[in-house]
């Protein structure tokens, strides 16, 4: 209704298929998108638990900044080491 256009995007082609609209299956650290295209990031379900060294964290900040225009936003959740633990 606003114009946005939504994309999701796993590394596990079964969580594609709960998506609608546009979908790509690539992973957190290698992005398959041009530089400064998004207005807004997200990542839910405490996602970037799963890249639980410090080296691969950052290089996933380093993707969505260059995904990301100037002055967009990242919204992302995250939880305990512990809950991270149970999850996995």
């Amino acid at each position: 209704a606003y114009g946005h256009v939504n994309l999701a995007l796993d590394i596990e082609p079964k969580m594609l298929e709960h998506a609608t609209g546009a979908r790509v299956a690539a992973n957190a650290l290698f992005l398959p998108l041009a530089d400064g295209i998004f207005d807004l990031a997200l990542a839910t379900n405490a996602s970037i638990n799963y890249l639980p060294e410090s080296a691969a964290l950052a290089h996933h900040f380093s993707e969505i900044g260059r995904v990301l225009k100037q002055g967009a936003i990242y919204v992302f959740d995250s939880c305990t080491p512990g809950r991270a633990e149970t999850l996995h």
